[in-house]
């Protein structure tokens, strides 16, 4: 999957690959200009402006009523050497424009905390798995839960494998 690129272009904050000239865009010309050297040094881009919220450090992107603090982008080459696409139709800019909007929902649960990991112990309290790193308590639950599962089936084919050793030695009737 291809990468997208975060720039900042406000002096105030850090954030992206790159700060352009310094972080001196105050303007909408400023952002004008600023897309326009992207434009000539990559050639057609898909962009979002992005704002950055003092409080929590998530990046929003559409009309916040202020000017932008930076600009999430990808070129149309990138795009079309990873997806070996010839043309961007309307369809394949919005799916473009939805996984950039992916990468600062992503990035925004980095910087809010919403990263998660998960223990399962048994009834003594004993590590039988961990993972972490999972964007999303939700979808951190979900893994969780689809892994107590397969340990509670690895149990049970080890209980039932038990029990057919047992039969078979004359250990156990049934």
């Amino acid at each position: 999957m291809f990468k997208a690129a975060l720039v900042c272009i406000n002096s105030k904050y850090d954030f992206g690959e790159e700060t352009l000239y310094g972080g001196s865009y105050r303007s909408e010309e400023d952002l004008g200009e600023a897309v326009t050297d992207l434009r000539e040094r990559e050639g057609k881009i898909i962009y979002f402006p992005l704002t950055v919220s003092d409080y929590s450090g998530e990046l929003n992107t559409g009309d916040q009523g202020c000017f932008p603090d930076g600009l999430i982008f990808v070129s149309y080459a990138k795009v079309f050497k990873e997806y070996g696409w010839k043309r961007m139709s309307r369809q394949r800019k919005e799916q473009i424009e939805k996984y950039l909007q992916g990468e600062i929902d992503t990035y925004n649960q980095w910087a809010t905390g919403d990263v998660w990991w998960f223990c399962i112990e048994d009834e003594d309290g004993e590590h039988l798995e961990s993972c972490g790193g999972f964007f999303g308590r939700e979808y951190c639950e979900q893994e969780a839960q689809e892994v107590a599962e397969g340990l509670v089936h690895g149990l049970l084919i080890d209980a039932e494998k038990t029990l057919a050793a047992w039969q078979q030695n004359g250990y156990l009737e049934v």
